[in-house]
């Protein structure tokens, strides 16, 4: 399909993609299902594994290469981050038993806050801790969702970047505490409790730690001598 920059896309809310028309220059997608928590669920179990495939690649493939890891670490991290948001927008609907009128932006933090004015009994849960300020850490760099879609952003005529440094990311911390925090609120939508979440004992709560052996880094952002 080629798309032309008049072209928008529109979708029909609570429900599975069904079909795809074009109208008065327009996309439209149709859904039959009203199950926007099931549906919230679903897309954030195909980031995940998006995610995972990419993150599998860069770590343990021999072949992969340097610039691969540069190239694709900004969409691994980009669809981690969004499994982490549906799922969470998912437990908000089921907990909230089915009531939309919730936080529904992009900060991490605000929708984890939100899930536990619901369950509050959970607050004190180590693993929640841990959580918690995995997500204030991350949100230090990507509170809006930008960061790893656009490594960049434009405020009245000025271009800010988010990495202004050349950072060398360790592949393998940053895909596991993504994974730690995808299992987490995986479990808890499984289950009552996320009791049995183990992954994130093995990790401190920072958001991206730097070094590792170069073959597991991403080198990100930009170095200027003076």
């Amino acid at each position: 399909m080629i798309f032309e920059k008049d072209y928008c896309v529109s979708q029909k809310p609570n429900g599975k993609i069904d079909d795809i028309t074009k109208s008065n220059r327009c996309i439209e997608i149709n859904n039959d299902s009203r199950d926007l928590e099931g549906l919230f669920n679903e897309y954030a179990g195909y980031y995940y594994k998006a995610a995972h495939f990419i993150a599998s690649y860069i770590i343990e493939d021999s072949d992969s290469l340097l610039s691969e890891r540069n190239a694709y670490f900004l969409p691994m991290a980009f669809l981690y981050r969004h499994s982490i948001e549906l799922l969470l927008k998912s437990l908000v609907l089921r907990e909230g038993i089915g009531n939309t009128n919730f936080y529904n932006g992009h900060d991490l933090v605000l929708l984890l806050n939100e899930l536990l004015l619901i369950n509050q009994d959970l607050e004190n849960e180590d693993y929640i801790k841990w959580l918690k300020e995995y997500l204030i850490n991350l949100n230090k760099i990507d509170n809006q969702s930008d960061c790893f879609r656009y490594p960049f952003y434009v405020y009245e005529g000025t271009v800010f970047l988010f990495f202004t440094e050349q950072t060398c990311i360790d592949t393998v911390m940053f895909a596991n505490k993504f994974e730690a925090a995808y299992e987490i609120l995986n479990m808890w939508y499984i289950f009552e409790k996320p009791n049995f979440a183990m992954d994130w004992k093995k990790y401190n709560s920072d958001f991206i730690d730097k070094g590792n052996d170069f073959f597991y880094q991403a080198v990100i952002g930009n170095y200027y001598p003076n």
